[in-house]
């Protein structure tokens, strides 16, 4: 498997990590709303499961008079369903606005609410004998975390983290041991010496090295004498004979 076919690997892995892992549950709501002069307007919270609740809120005025936003607990929302003085969370609320976003953690396990005030709790309306509708929107958030779920996550992100690394590990010696092959050997490049008998240390290994051909000295082919020659033998005259 080459480089580009592990790298393909890692980043499915890491996709299914994510959506394996790290699983919470959160939830999101939002809205629009429009509020008569005199009245509230509540969000419920409510959070009976788990370890901890994350909380976050935002509420923005888009027509209308400024607002009161409080943030309270289902003791403190009795009260103030039946008009009494009631107590809300500083920290997370705000007087006076047209624009607040809070955040908080909660572990006590309660019903909790938001609420949109265009009353004279705090803030008074316009004194103009009209009704003075405010238009607002707004959004929770909330997480809630639970112990089983955090020593999830972290068992699966530690196991794909452990997997990663073998991955890479394999990659790595993959990677070496392709390379070693197609690198050609160098010359000199010999294995070191070995003791040799008594533990004494044996010269390194020398290639033998091939002398190169003497040359033989040329050998000039016999010349062939050509003959000689040789007078031709001379016949002595011949006698005449007598006539018969």
């Amino acid at each position: 498997m080459d480089g580009r076919r592990w790298m393909v690997f890692l980043i499915a892995l890491a996709l299914v990590s994510v959506m394996i892992c790290g699983t919470s549950s959160a939830e999101t709501r939002s809205g629009s709303e429009d509020l008569d002069e005199d009245w509230y307007y509540s969000i419920r919270i409510d959070f009976d499961e788990g370890e901890l609740m994350e909380v976050s809120y935002t509420v923005t005025v888009t027509d209308g008079p400024n607002i009161d936003v409080f943030f309270v607990d289902s003791l403190n929302k009795a009260k103030l369903d039946n008009d009494e003085s009631f107590n809300y969370n500083v920290a997370m609320s705000d007087l006076n606005t047209r624009y607040t976003t809070k955040s908080t953690t909660l572990f006590v396990y309660d019903t909790y609410y938001v609420v949109v005030d265009n009353s004279d709790w705090e803030t008074m309306p316009p004194m103009n004998l009209e009704n003075d509708i405010v238009y607002f929107d707004w959004e929770v958030e909330t997480t809630v975390d639970t112990p089983v779920e955090d020593a999830l996550d972290l068992a699966c992100y530690g196991m794909i983290a452990v997997a990663i690394v073998i991955v890479l590990v394999i990659v790595v010696v993959v990677y070496l041991v392709v390379r070693k092959k197609k690198t050609p050997p160098q010359e000199g490049q010999y294995p070191p010496p070995y003791p040799g008998p008594g533990g004494q240390q044996q010269p390194p290994y020398q290639p033998p090295q091939q002398e190169p051909p003497q040359q033989q000295p040329y050998h000039q082919p016999p010349q062939q004498q050509t003959p000689q020659q040789q007078p031709m033998p001379q016949q002595p005259p011949e006698e005449p004979q007598p006539p018969s």
